[in-house]
């Protein structure tokens, strides 16, 4: 994400389990926005995990979710956070 002016901080290990996951990391960008991607088995895999991460991450209004193949974006942006910033991880993501 850096080539669209996106900065990341140390890339952290999260409990995959907690969301249904293989595995998810976590990292803080420059711009106050989080973003965690978990890894699943299979794109149905994918879609409950998320549905479960959703129930607890979904209580935040700044929460963010997609769900892309076999992969799951969170994304938990700051007030400051700007929009350009949160569609610049989204469309990365998306593949866009």
């Amino acid at each position: 994400m850096q080539p669209q002016g996106i900065t990341f901080g140390p890339t952290r290990q999260l409990m995959g389990r907690t969301h249904l996951a293989i595995y998810c990391g976590r990292a803080d960008g420059t711009d106050g926005v989080e973003v965690t991607v978990c890894e699943y088995p299979s794109a149905e895999a994918a879609k409950a995990g998320e549905q479960e991460s959703n129930k607890v991450l979904g209580q935040e209004q700044s929460h963010v979710s997609r769900v892309r193949k076999k992969s799951v974006l969170h994304l938990l942006r700051k007030s400051t956070t700007p929009d350009e910033t949160v569609q610049k991880i989204i469309a990365a993501f998306d593949g866009a």
